[in-house]
């Protein structure tokens, strides 16, 4: 073999060698893909939150657990946050999770009032509050005890208005206030306005065995000795015949001496005695009535 020979047989032998380093580096064989080096690439710290808008393939368990972690930072107590235009009615007041307070509460003559009604009524009635007009701040005469249901209804319901127990601390100044509020009906004829009767109404009655007529707020509203009101009481249920018209209520009042505050059940368009006036108390006339919750 001469020389040219030779040197023609080692240049060709290097070019081969050459070829096929060239392509294995193009084509590797046992080398991880280039999928599995972006996911190994990404930060394993899953505690820091990541700035996806640039990754164009992410995990989907990372982005998870770091969403986890942004809403934490956020919102501490894991409640919801209100996003899009959620936010935007929030920050107006008008969300719906906040609406006004006058939405938020039972009406007169409700299913929920008169509930929440029985279920304090009932409570007071365990805790035996004997009659005491002697001690008015203990509350424990029957005007007494309108203004400590008054008060509770207020406390669970502030989209109204209420009497203070300062300036109403009677029945005929309740009688004044209601009136000078746009809240108090005078009774001409129990019967024919028997259903103004509802639970929450609150109800004043005249002195007992007294029949009155021609009644205005004047009347009404004259303090002792020549007064007309006697007696209050709340409306807490009520019963009506097939046409839907009351012939009975329940009532919760402060009584007399000797007696606890208590719910009563012979409130009824007969009375129960003749000669007792229908829907009285007893043998007290209703006078007037009002709803417990004045609007503002």
């Amino acid at each position: 073999m001469n020389l040219k020979r030779i040197i023609l047989y080692v240049v060709l032998l290097f070019a081969g060698l050459g070829l096929g380093y060239a392509a294995g580096k193009a084509n590797p064989r046992n080398g991880p893909s280039t999928e599995a080096r972006t996911e190994n690439t990404l930060p394993q710290n899953t505690n820091t939150v990541q700035d996806t808008s640039t990754i164009s393939s992410v995990d989907p368990r990372t982005l998870a657990v770091d969403q986890a972690a942004l809403d934490m930072v956020q919102n501490p107590t894991g409640s919801d946050i209100p996003t899009g235009e959620d936010v935007l009615i929030a920050d107006t007041g008008n969300a719906k999770s906040a609406l006004p307070s006058t939405d938020l509460c039972f009406k007169p003559g409700s299913d929920e009032l008169k509930n929440v009604l029985l279920a304090y009524t009932q409570q007071l009635e365990r805790d035996s509050l004997w009659y005491n007009n002697k001690e008015p701040e203990k509350l424990l005469d029957c005007s007494g005890i309108f203004h400590r249901i008054s008060k509770f209804i207020s406390d669970k319901c502030d989209a109204y208005d209420y009497p203070d127990v300062g300036s109403t601390r009677d029945t005929r100044a309740l009688a004044g206030w209601y009136y000078e509020n746009k809240n108090l009906v005078i009774i001409h004829d129990a019967a024919e306005q028997r259903n103004l009767i509802k639970p929450g109404t609150v109800m004043f009655f005249g002195k007992s065995g007294q029949v009155y007529n021609n009644l205005t707020i004047e009347r009404l509203k004259t303090p002792i000795p020549n007064h007309v009101i006697m007696h209050v009481g709340v409306v807490t249920d009520v019963k009506k015949d097939e046409n839907g018209n009351v012939v009975n209520y329940t009532m919760f009042h402060g009584r007399r001496p000797g007696k606890t505050a208590s719910s009563t059940y012979y409130h009824k368009l007969e009375p129960p005695r003749a000669g007792f006036p229908p829907l009285g108390n007893w043998n007290q006339q209703l006078v007037a009535v009002a709803n417990i919750m004045t609007p503002k």
